[in-house]
């Protein structure tokens, strides 16, 4: 529609992809194969409700429907429809967006490490107590 755009930018630098993150309205992620986009944490610590496919290794990280949207692989027209309910309900687009940036806090890397390192320690203390 008139108004509306879609920017192709190329590569961009750090401050440069933080800029245009900031300032736009809808952030995806439509790879068929990611292992772990850290773009997708990114966008949702920026206040996004992202809309990244299901192959994309981040998407278990996207609460669909309250954090953000997964959609099917190679679906165009689910994601032409999620783009559609964006647009028609801006207000809960950008409360998705704020449970994103909550959620995403939860994914900083000190966390996630101090998470697998406390997992690691259990496992040992675990295993001692079985071969004991």
């Amino acid at each position: 529609g008139e108004g509306k755009q879609v920017a192709f930018t190329g590569f961009l630098s750090q401050s440069e992809t933080m800029s245009a993150l900031r300032s736009a309205n809808v952030f995806a992620l439509l790879s068929r194969f990611d292992l772990y986009s850290q773009a997708v944490i990114e966008a949702m610590a920026l206040g996004h409700a992202p809309i990244v496919s299901r192959s994309v290794g981040a998407s278990e990280q996207v609460e669909n429907g309250t954090s953000g949207y997964v959609v099917d692989d190679d679906a165009p027209y689910e994601v032409a429809q999620t783009l559609e309910a964006i647009a028609a309900n801006v207000p809960e687009h950008r409360r998705m967006g704020e449970r994103a940036r909550i959620r995403a806090e939860g994914l900083r890397w000190s966390k996630v490490a101090k998470d697998y390192a406390d997992l690691y320690k259990e496992v040992v203390r675990t295993e001692r107590n079985v071969g004991a």
